[in-house]
């Protein structure tokens, strides 16, 4: 209930009131836009402008609870004062409901809009709400504190007919997408800083279990998380002409075992779901291009490793695509408030030590 407050008589002055002022009785819920700034735009000075564009905005929705004596009707009755009786295509003078709702439809003038005013680190009006259902509240005294308590009393009659809920939820975008939360790699995640050879190699386990492990804010299925979701590539270069010549690391499936410390405080993952993935490899390739050998593509100059994780093909437990797109240097949380996406991170590797003093005496 973090994100409900309760309306004042005058909502237009941006007064609200906590919950804990809640008493019995019927209330009308409605649903609120909301904004939630992270951020200003980096603009330099001198360009002209006062202060930082507002650019970084994350839109989501709250509610409120409005004191009623009885529910009201979220439509006028059509009635003769209104032209929903006159002859149109689709009703051929009757006062059908296709007709009733072209009329309401039309009577629906956008006003001129107000600033928003701040609540508890959103950006809201409290007089501009959308009404979903009347519900009638009961407070009660619990084992340590109030307890709220109540049912819906009635769904439909307060509702603007040409308002869904899916409407409202289509044109919120952002802050309830599942996203990447954490990467393992994440200190070396578009660095300058090359990561050492005994480094990357600890990464990799003679089974083809690797450290290369992805978090997800949000349950995701497990279906959904096939080898393909991810590809990884071994960059190296050329000794003549510097072309830089990709090579892809044999992924063959990923390890779907859910990060511990989540399960501590959410010991219940939906079925089929899970909340990180670590990526497996070949063990014959493991064996070859890390493990002690003569040769390995590795061993010639120092090498980048680029991979790239295909949010479109993640599914979290609604069945909705991720949010993956990365954003600047930061390696996570992932985010650009659009499901879908493809994340990108790369990273310089120290060459592998060619030659060990077995193959030196062997040679």
């Amino acid at each position: 209930m973090n994100n409900t407050f309760l309306v004042e008589e005058d909502a237009s002055s941006c007064r609200t009131r906590p919950l804990d002022k809640l008493t019995p009785g019927r209330y009308l819920l409605s649903i609120h836009y909301a904004e939630r700034r992270f951020g200003d735009a980096s603009l330099p000075e001198g360009c002209g402008c006062d202060e930082p564009e507002k650019n970084y905005v994350c839109e989501t929705a709250v509610f409120s609870l409005r004191g009623i004596r009885k529910c009201p009707c979220g439509e006028k009755p059509c009635n003769r004062t209104c032209k929903c009786g006159a002859w149109s295509w689709c009703g051929r003078g009757s006062r059908g409901p296709h007709a009733c709702l072209c009329e309401w439809t039309a009577d629906s003038i956008a006003t001129e809009t107000k600033p928003l005013c701040e609540w508890r680190g959103y950006r809201i009006d409290p007089a501009d709400g959308v009404p979903l259902a009347c519900v009638v509240v009961e407070v009660q005294q619990g084992k340590c504190d109030l307890e709220i308590v109540g049912c819906v009393e009635d769904d439909c009659s307060p509702r603007r007919l040409v308002k869904g809920n899916d409407l409202l939820y289509d044109l919120i975008r952002g802050c309830d997408l599942a996203r990447i939360s954490w990467i393992s790699w994440a200190q070396w995640h578009r660095s300058d800083e090359q990561m050492p050879w005994k480094k990357f190699e600890s990464l990799f386990e003679e089974n083809g279990s690797s450290g290369f492990v992805v978090r997800f804010s949000r349950p995701v299925l497990k279906k959904t998380l096939k080898r393909d979701v991810i590809v990884i590539n071994a960059v190296t270069t050329e000794q003549a002409t510097g072309w830089r010549v990709a090579r892809r690391i044999p992924v063959v499936g990923v390890d779907l075992a859910p990060e511990p410390g989540y399960l501590k405080d959410y010991p219940d993952l939906p079925k089929g779901t899970t909340n990180q993935m670590r990526v497996k490899v070949r063990p014959e390739w493991v064996r070859d291009e890390i493990e002690r050998g003569r040769e390995s593509w590795l061993s010639e100059r120092d090498f980048r490793i680029e991979i790239e994780i295909y949010g479109d093909y993640i599914l979290d437990c609604h069945g909705q695509a991720i949010d993956a797109d990365p954003v600047g240097l930061r390696a996570a949380p992932t985010g650009n408030g659009s499901p879908g996406g493809t994340y990108r991170s790369n990273f310089r590797v120290e060459r592998k030590q060619r030659a060990t003093q077995g193959y030196d005496d062997a040679a």
